[in-house]
């Protein structure tokens, strides 16, 4: 058994490219909805532009950058016939993102057809495909990262720890980032780096995740790959041996197709988050419609009036030979939360009452999940006083750093876990005095936006520079 991994990076801006008619030369970039980029094309990266900076700044490098907000749902839909591709020869496929997808692969020639698959593959998409082989779904996907465009890279048995090790602990999310910091303290910042550490230090110093981190290190991510593609569906239909003409037929035969859903779904445990109907009329054209609700359904009464709803919008002219109901997006999630707040302010309008219901809410899910699942901001962070005009950053830190400077004592560029954070713009700056132990001690606060990590807050002590704050 092998996992290959089908990695598309471009596959957004290949999109954009085909919706907005552009040329293949010009620069196109990515945004997220705060104006973070999140892909940029090979022509803007010419300019400077990487992913990770504000959209004011990209602009700032390459004036001719056309940047378009981040549609995963219209990438998905170019993205599906690649899974459909993969679907053909395995059981098991994974979307994990528009950009990479994950298969299950057994038999003969494996290298051959997923070889043949990205040659189709890239002829869809229209941008560079990249593609591996591997043990583990962890290699396949650094792996991938690596290879050649249009070329299958195939790990072998026994190789997985040399193609991890040059991989960035950062980059592998079964890592906690707690475990990264400590790790980076110790000196280890890549897998590599982890698999020189005697197993009895890792012990010592990790206890039983110690094992596990040697285990990623050599490609042992345990990881299997879900079968998550094509989609399930459960589909009812009701054929009328005479064409209805009358509202009520239609109805009872849709309230039979819901009956049968509802079945399904409380078999399942399951609930659904899209709602289809299709109507074949007695000429032999077909209408369909679809909505996504509010909250995902499970009852034959709710998934009924889902049924009404989307038939009134039909707003049929001819006589129906069938009618087909449909629910998809399924998944074990009610979607039900808790009411923290009446938002109509009827029986929960005061606010002592209101912070009532919240605590109470709080309660019941540290009963149920821990005391240390949920804390509030005031238990996190301390305070802060702003005497500007300027917000403060969401994220509250504390954490020496490495700075450069200019002739005037500003800001150039900072080192965060060892790696550089060139300064784009200085948005403020300002002087704090602060108490300590009976003597004042001052201290001088840059607000700067950084080319990888956004806006944060450098502040020069009298003991050094130290990282503030970070936005979210």
């Amino acid at each position: 058994m092998m996992i290959a991994c089908i990695y598309i990076p471009q596959i957004g801006i290949a999109c954009e490219r085909r919706l907005r008619k552009l040329e293949s030369g010009v620069p196109v970039a990515l945004a997220d909805a705060e104006g973070r980029l999140l892909t940029v094309s090979p022509q803007a990266e010419r300019f400077g532009v990487c992913p990770g900076i504000l959209a004011s700044g990209a602009r700032a490098l390459c004036p001719d950058l056309q940047i378009a907000a981040y549609q995963r749902e219209l990438y998905e839909e170019t993205a599906a016939g690649i899974w459909n591709l993969l679907a053909v020869e395995s059981s098991y496929v994974e979307p994990e993102t528009p950009e990479r997808c994950f298969a299950a692969l057994d038999g003969r020639q494996i290298s051959h057809r997923v070889q043949k698959l990205v040659e189709s593959a890239g002829g869809i998409v229209g941008a560079p495909v990249y593609a591996a082989l591997a043990s583990s779904k962890l290699t396949a996907a650094q792996s991938a990262r690596q290879a050649e465009p249009g070329r299958v890279e195939r790990v072998l048995p026994g190789t997985e720890a040399e193609v991890l090790a040059p991989t960035l602990l950062g980059a592998v999310r079964q890592i906690p980032e707690a475990t990264v910091r400590r790790l980076e303290r110790l000196g280890v910042r890549t897998l590599g780096d982890l698999l020189q550490l005697p197993v009895c230090e890792l012990q010592r110093q990790f206890a039983g995740p110690g094992l596990l981190l040697r285990r990623l290190a050599m490609g042992e991510d345990g990881d299997s790959v879900r079968a998550l593609w094509p989609p399930r569906v459960i589909e009812r239909s009701v054929a009328f041996d005479d064409e209805a003409v009358y509202d009520t037929t239609i109805w009872a035969a849709l309230s039979r197709c819901a009956a049968g859903i509802s079945a399904g779904l409380l078999r399942g445990g399951d609930y659904a988050r899209t709602i289809a109907l299709q109507v074949e009329l007695a000429d032999g054209s077909r209408l369909q419609i679809s909505e996504k609700p509010h909250a995902p359904l499970q009852s034959a009464v709710d998934l009924h009036q889902a049924a009404l709803r989307l038939l009134a919008r039909l707003a049929l002219q001819a006589p129906v030979a069938r009618v087909t109901l449909q629910a998809a997006g399924l998944g074990s999630g009610s979607g039900v939360q808790l009411e923290l707040l009446d938002t109509a302010g009827v029986l929960f309008g005061l606010p002592h009452e209101r912070q009532s219901r919240l605590d109470a809410a709080l309660e019941r899910l540290k009963r149920r999940y821990g005391g240390k699942t949920i804390q509030t901001g005031s238990e996190i962070s301390s305070p802060l006083r702003i005497r500007l005009w300027v917000g403060p950053l969401g994220r509250r830190l504390d954490e020496p750093v490495q700075v450069t400077t200019d002739s005037q004592g500003a800001p150039l560029c900072c080192w965060r876990r060892g790696r550089p954070c060139r300064v784009v713009h200085i948005q403020n700056m300002w002087r704090e005095t602060e108490w300590q132990e009976g003597v004042t001690a001052q201290q001088s606060v840059y607000r700067v936006e950084t080319d990888t990590l956004g806006m944060l807050e450098l502040v020069q002590a009298a003991s050094g520079w130290r990282l503030g704050a970070l936005a979210d």
